[in-house]
């Protein structure tokens, strides 16, 4: 099958959703489909598949998520670019490429949430939350106009669902062994790592708060975007997924102090697959082995999960999650998904 994933962002970037996409488009490649993947004309690093750029404006280098004045034109480019390719299905990431691929009035299509706009447009606007919230909620509301829709959480499968979406399936990300061979947990007490950026969704504030009921501990930052973290925390930049995986391993305990549901954060499955246990809130557990869940955006709690992480003694748990969450697992359930939106077009 002919496949095209429409991604409205810089492609590749170590960032979630992007390491999401590549890990599900080169699953899907070795079941024998042919996929491209059309995304911004940005990125870092090698794709590991076929990619075709949107032309971005001249100096315009944006790497980071959330809103800004270039994008709707970029994705307009998203849209004409897509009008021109032979595709068996269009696989839309982000509300940004549905809205492009309805645009190009491209079918089959099927949409992949990896996020509610409604729970995390908020977190870019200090001033009308609320309203804001409405709006993001709004535009959620466009995946009722896709053929099927995948997520990553089983809470946004339930928002979706409740708005009137068709054939909703929850596809959390997963792991491909080859990105773990060599790992070995190697523990440096009271050493609490974190990897990603500080964008408001992240809820690094809660992560930093926590600090302050850890006498003794050091904070770890792994990131490729170093900006909005504050001085006195031991920042290393991140080029290399090797990189950042050996310091990972490395580590006492891992933090994942987001809250928001509607998304399944990559970094839980890696900080678990490299042998570290993960402290992360109640909304985000997942109930496997090794997280340590605390309540949502609680600062004290927080802390005392790392404490209770660190004298876990069991640290087995990456062999039995590199083969339970998979990618080919994962990509077996978007065959299953691609296999009814072109029977219904074929039948149509």
């Amino acid at each position: 099958m002919n496949v095209v994933f429409a991604l409205a962002a810089p492609f590749p970037s170590p960032q979630g959703t992007q390491v999401y996409v590549r890990g599900l488009a080169r699953a899907l490649e070795v079941r024998g489909h042919r996929v491209t993947v059309v995304a911004y004309d940005l990125g870092d690093g090698d794709p590991g598949v076929e990619v075709i750029r949107v032309p971005v404006p001249r100096g315009y280098r944006r790497l980071r998520s959330g809103p800004d004045r270039h994008k709707p034109w970029i994705d307009l480019g998203m849209a004409a670019v897509l009008s021109r390719m032979r595709a068996d299905v269009v696989h839309a990431h982000h509300l940004e490429a549905l809205a492009a691929a309805l645009a190009a009035r491209r079918r089959p299509l099927v949409y992949h949430a990896h996020t509610l706009l409604g729970e995390e447009l908020p977190t870019y606007f200090h001033r009308f939350p609320s309203v804001v919230a409405r709006l993001g909620g709004g535009a959620d509301q466009l995946a009722r106009l896709a053929d099927a829709v995948v997520t990553v959480s089983a809470p946004a499968s339930a928002v979706l669902s409740r708005l009137g979406c068709r054939d909703v399936t929850v596809v959390r990300p997963g792991l491909d062994a080859a990105d773990f061979v060599g790992v070995e947990a190697r523990r440096q007490e009271r050493t609490l790592v974190y990897a990603g950026n500080s964008d408001r969704y992240q809820q690094v504030d809660v992560l930093l708060a926590a600090m302050a009921h850890l006498p003794g501990w050091r904070l770890r930052v792994l990131t490729h975007d170093p900006v909005g973290f504050p001085s006195g925390v031991d920042i290393v930049v991140t080029r290399s997924w090797q990189q950042a995986r050996d310091y990972i391993a490395r580590a006492d305990v891992a933090a994942l102090p987001r809250t928001l549901a509607g998304g399944s954060p990559v970094k839980l499955l890696n900080y678990l697959a490299c042998g570290v246990p993960v402290v992360l809130g109640r909304a985000l557990a997942q109930g496997l082995r090794g997280e340590v869940p605390v309540n949502d955006g609680d600062p004290v709690d927080f802390a005392r999960g790392v404490l209770e992480a660190s004298r876990m003694e069991r640290r087995d748990w990456a062999c039995e999650l590199l083969e339970t969450e998979a990618w080919d697992r994962r990509a077996g359930q978007v065959d299953e998904v691609y296999a009814r939106v072109t029977s219904g077009a074929a039948g149509a």
